[in-house]
């Protein structure tokens, strides 16, 4: 940036200048959940635009920087290019449920002999569908039944034999377990 020269007639010089370049890095965490473009050079001033696409099976969660900071929750983040940066867009597996242990959902009869009620307040009611799935001691599935969402359902578990089971219900990602107890008849 410094040219000298002994001045011996008139002469035009000119300074050329050229915007700065910079690498604009990304990728998927976990690998295998989705794919990232827009990654790429861009000069200083530009806009980048990255675009997270998730694979079947995941969805997208947010956009992280080097330090692990939120930058949004939306699949597209376009910025300001200043300088070099590595971005994260970060996946789950779809079937990720979230347990909830709070959830005022009633049980009745509990113990049952051969239908339990399910009651679900009012308020609670967002999702379309919710998945019922009842589980012996060891483990075992021994019911399931996918079911629209009402205040109140009832489940028909006549087959079951008497005893103690776990009750799991998934409703939008939100996973409510419960023990429930059959009776003999």
């Amino acid at each position: 940036s410094i040219y000298s020269f002994v001045v011996e007639e008139d002469r035009t010089l000119t300074a050329n200048f050229q915007l700065q370049q910079f690498e604009i890095s990304a990728g998927a965490d976990p690998p295998e959940g989705g794919t990232v473009t827009g990654a790429g050079e861009y000069y200083y001033g530009d806009t980048a635009e990255l675009i997270a696409t998730s694979n079947t099976g995941y969805d997208f969660i947010n956009w992280t920087d080097e330090e692990e900071n939120v930058l949004t929750t939306e699949p597209v983040y376009s910025f300001v290019v200043e300088k070099d940066k590595y971005l994260t867009a970060n996946f789950q597996p779809t079937n990720y449920v979230f347990p909830v242990n709070n959830f005022p959902i009633t049980l009745y009869p509990n113990p049952f002999r051969d239908y339990l009620n399910i009651q679900i307040p009012r308020n609670y009611i967002y999702a379309k569908t919710l998945n019922v799935e009842v589980y012996n001691m060891t483990g075992k599935l021994v019911y399931h039944k996918s079911m629209s969402v009402r205040q109140d359902l009832s489940i028909n578990l006549t087959e079951l034999k008497p005893g103690t089971y776990t009750l799991v219900i998934v409703m939008d990602r939100q996973q409510i377990t419960k023990r429930i107890m059959k009776l003999n008849k």
